[in-house]
């Protein structure tokens, strides 16, 4: 008898993990996370865990994982990438949601990083639709 869709477990190839690998470095780039030294991993996480962002905020350094194991949902290349996206995006806020857990954080800090991430947002969206205002 077949596992219900919800049960079925996919694997990842090491051609998922390569296309995921291109991905996380498109979006950094893209994003100019250059304070950051990434390294990836291709192994098993928690059943309902696609990929991981793991980050050392002092040591600036990330490790962003592609689990080897999806449950439920096929590993298509679209969901690969849409996977490596979103850790990227787990990277850019990860400052932010750290200051979010402290208990002691400075209204500075939190203003600051916003405005980083503004900038962010400015550079890589806003002057793409307005190019052509130039």
């Amino acid at each position: 008898m077949a596992k219900p869709p919800e049960e079925r477990v996919y694997k990842t190839s090491k051609r998922h993990f390569k296309l995921f690998c291109n991905e996380i470095n498109k979006f950094v780039d893209i994003f100019g996370l250059v304070g950051w030294e990434v390294y990836f991993e291709h192994k098993q996480y928690l059943s309902n865990v696609q990929a991981v962002c793991i980050t050392d905020q002092q040591g600036r350094t990330c490790t962003i994982a592609l689990s080897t194991e999806w449950v439920a949902l096929k590993p298509t290349d679209l969901e690969v990438r849409r996977a490596a996206f979103h850790e990227v995006c787990e990277l850019l806020l990860s400052r932010l949601n750290t200051f979010a857990k402290y208990r002691f954080v400075k209204e500075s800090q939190i203003d600051e990083e916003s405005h980083n991430l503004i900038r962010i947002l400015e550079r890589v969206l806003w002057m793409r639709f307005h190019e052509q205002d130039k």
